[in-house]
C-alpha cells in the first residue's frame, strides 16, 4: 500500500477517494472508481428508457410508432448535445485537477450539477405531464372556458402538441362541467347565472345537454 492509499487521520472517507491518486496504487481500484460514474449514467438511461415505452406502450401502435421516429431524430441529437457538453466538463475538471486546483474542479463540477439539474427539471415537467395522463385513472381539466382573445379553449380540432390522446374525462371551467363521452361532450352542470346558449356560442363542438343538467354547487 502507497502512502496515496493510505487514509488520513481526521478525514472521512468521501474526502480520501476524492484525494485519491489514481496514477499510483491498485489499477482496478482506481478503474472501478472511475467507471462508477459512467456505469451509474448508463444504468439511468435504461431505467428511463423502460419507463417511457410502459407508458407510452399503453397508448397503442401509433404512439409507439412515434417514440421510435423520435427516439432516432430529437433524443438522440438532444444526447449528443449533453454528451458533448459533459466531455467539456470532464476536460475541464481534469485539466483543473491536473493543475493541483481542486477548488477550480469542485466549482466546474458544481455549475455543472446546477445546469444539469435545471435542464433535467425542466424536461421533467413536460414528460411528466404525459406520463401522468397516459397512467391516470381520471383526468379532469381545470381551465378558463375561453382564451384572452374570446376564443373557444374547447374545439373541434387541436392545433397545439397534444399532452395525450383520449385521456380526459371532465372538463371544468368558469361556465360550465363537462363530461367527455364517447358520444360527445355532455354538459352535466352550469355555473350561477350562466345558460345553455351561453356555454354553446363559446364551445366549438355540439354539446350534448344531459337530462340531469343542474347549477354547480358552491
Amino acid at each position: 500500500m502507497t502512502s496515496s492509499d493510505s487514509p488520513t487521520p481526521g478525514r472521512g472517507p468521501g474526502l480520501r477517494w476524492r484525494n485519491r491518486d489514481h496514477t499510483r496504487g491498485n489499477l482496478i481500484v482506481s478503474l472501478l472508481v472511475l467507471a462508477l460514474p459512467s456505469l451509474a449514467t448508463s444504468l439511468s438511461s435504461v431505467v428511463f428508457q423502460l419507463t417511457d415505452l410502459t407508458f407510452i406502450s399503453r397508448l397503442g401502435e401509433a404512439p409507439m410508432a412515434a417514440v421510435v421516429i423520435v427516439n432516432q431524430s430529437l433524443r438522440q441529437t438532444f444526447f449528443l448535445v449533453l454528451m458533448g457538453g459533459s466531455l467539456g466538463t470532464q476536460a475541464l475538471i481534469a485539466r483543473a485537477i491536473g493543475a493541483g486546483d481542486v477548488e477550480g474542479a469542485e466549482h466546474v463540477a458544481g455549475q455543472a450539477i446546477a445546469l444539469g439539474a435545471g435542464i433535467s427539471l425542466a424536461l421533467m415537467a413536460i414528460g411528466g405531464a404525459m406520463d401522468l395522463v397516459c397512467g391516470a385513472r381520471r383526468v379532469m381539466i381545470l381551465m378558463n372556458h375561453t382564451q384572452k382573445s374570446g376564443e373557444p379553449r374547447l374545439v373541434k380540432q387541436c392545433t397545439y402538441p397534444l399532452t395525450g390522446v383520449g385521456v380526459v374525462n371532465t372538463v371544468i371551467t368558469d361556465l360550465a362541467l363537462i363530461e367527455v363521452t364517447p358520444e360527445g361532450l355532455v354538459l352535466q352542470e352550469l355555473a350561477p347565472g350562466i345558460t345553455v346558449d351561453d356555454v354553446q356560442a363559446l364551445t366549438e363542438p355540439r354539446l350534448i345537454i344531459s337530462p340531469d343538467l343542474h347549477e354547480m354547487g358552491l
